[in-house]
Order: structure tokens, then sequence, then C-alpha cells
């Protein structure tokens, strides 16, 4: 039987860090105590609030395949966003989305959890704007998730922060109704955002913030006929396990890989 954890610090209302995996009873005491140790030394500084959470599944994760990795080398701030708006363009997603979209990853009020926005109105539809929805109860079997970080490291990123984030985006991609996931991480320190999608992969953007930056956000498009409530549910309910490994690709430039989707 597996166990979630889920790990949320804060303070004063403000998002510090979070994390989670899904993982065997006999894992639970030493990734808990990561977690924390997580919490307490971020570079968003120290929270005041630390929750963490350990749920006794009831189901059975559902195997998902891992999105494959790809990385571009765009040359500035202004590059990365033309980069992304033309790779959102070419998975069916309006400049009126795009637009919604960067402003909530813009912002300096950063959300909780990721915003909802239809592909093509560009309209809002979590149930809370505030808390926003979250991708929860999902993981890797613990030997995938080592080589994973392994090959990523020797592709000079950081295996430990990409490979959680390659998983969440993994189960996202798979949710009924998204057609893509944007995400600029809210750590002053990180500057690469992504794209994924099931069509495109996984996709590492440099530059997408300037150092520093408190801001960030993750917003999820689907569908205009998508149902709301049962994305949702299958975001922040239903658990997810990646089971396989897929390839991670070298870097190529923002020409050729917008190319390789076209054909």
């Amino acid at each position: 039987m597996y166990w979630s954890i889920r790990m949320r610090a804060s303070r004063s209302g403000m998002h510090v860090s979070g994390a989670e995996g899904i993982f065997d009873e006999g894992e639970l005491e030493g990734r808990a105590a990561a977690y924390l140790r997580r919490a307490l030394h971020h570079d968003r500084g120290e929270p005041y609030k630390v929750v963490i959470t350990v749920e006794r599944l009831e189901e059975e994760p559902l195997l998902v395949g891992m999105l494959p990795v790809h990385a571009v080398g765009v040359p500035d701030y202004a590059g990365a966003w033309r980069f992304m708006e033309a790779v959102l363009k070419s998975l069916g997603v309006s400049a009126g989305a795009f637009d919604a979209a960067r402003a909530v990853v813009e912002s300096r009020d950063v959300m909780r959890g990721a915003a909802l926005v239809r592909a093509l109105s560009g309209a809002r539809v979590e149930p809370d704007s505030v808390r926003g929805v979250r991708a929860t109860r999902l993981g890797m079997e613990p030997d995938l998730m080592q080589r994973l970080k392994e090959r990523l490291d020797r592709l000079g990123a950081d295996g430990s922060v990409v490979s959680e984030a390659v998983v969440l985006a993994s189960k996202v991609a798979s949710s009924p109704g998204v057609v893509a996931e944007l995400c600029v991480s809210d750590d002053p320190g990180y500057t690469t955002g992504y794209i994924a999608s099931r069509a495109a992969g996984y996709i590492r953007v440099p530059h997408v913030k300037p150092a520093g930056a408190m801001s960030g956000g993750r917003v999820f498009f689907v569908t205009e006929e998508c149902n709301v409530v049962d994305t949702v549910r299958y975001l922040e309910e239903t658990p997810v396990m990646v089971g396989t490994l897929s390839d991670i690709h070298d870097t190529v430039s923002p020409d050729e890989f917008i190319r390789g989707i076209d054909r």
C-alpha cells in the first residue's frame, strides 16, 4: 500500500515552498524529515508555518508515462517569452489565453495553486482564484526517480528540482481536458521555467524572469468543453505514479524545436 506525503510552507499567508510524493510505508519517516529540512532552508526565506500531510492511499495509483524532456537555448527574457508564445500557439492556445496566463505568472501576488485558463477564450475557470488548483497525489518509484535525477544532472540541469517538476507535469498532461501547462518558479534564484503537454513533452526554457524576482506561478490551459469539476478532481484526488522513463534531449535552438512541432 502506498502513502502520499505533502508539504506546504508559508509565511504570513505567502507561499514559501512545497513538495510531495507517493512512497512505501518504510520511506515515510525519512521523506517527511527531508521535506521539513527543505521547508526550513529555502531561498524564499524562513517559513512561519509548515504543514506536512501523510495520507494512506485507498486506491492503487494510476500508472502514466513520463513526458520526454527538451531544452531550448533562448538568449534572454524577451526571447524566452517569444518562444513560449509560439509553442503554445502551435498547441492551440490563443493569444488572449496566453496573455491571461502571463499575467498570472508575472504577478507578485503568487497563487497557492495553479490557474485554470480556457485555451481559446482565455477565461479563468478555477473554483478559487486565491487557492487555485493543486496537482497532488503524484510520485515516481524511487529507483526510477534516482535514474532520472542522474540523467538530468549529467545534462547540467538540477536533477532534484527538474525531476519533481517532470513528474508533476506528466500527471497534469495526462489529465482530462488539459491542453498544456506553463510554469514559472516563484523561487527568486530559479529563472528557468517550462511548458509541458502530451504533444510537445516537457520543455525547459531559461530566462523566463529576472534573477531575484519573487513572481511566479502555474497555469493549466484546458479545452473549452472540458468539465472543470472532473478535471480538478483528477488533478487533486486521483493518485498517479510515473511508471516509465522517457527520452531526455540535448539543448536545441528555439527555431529548430518549433520546426519539429510543425512536422
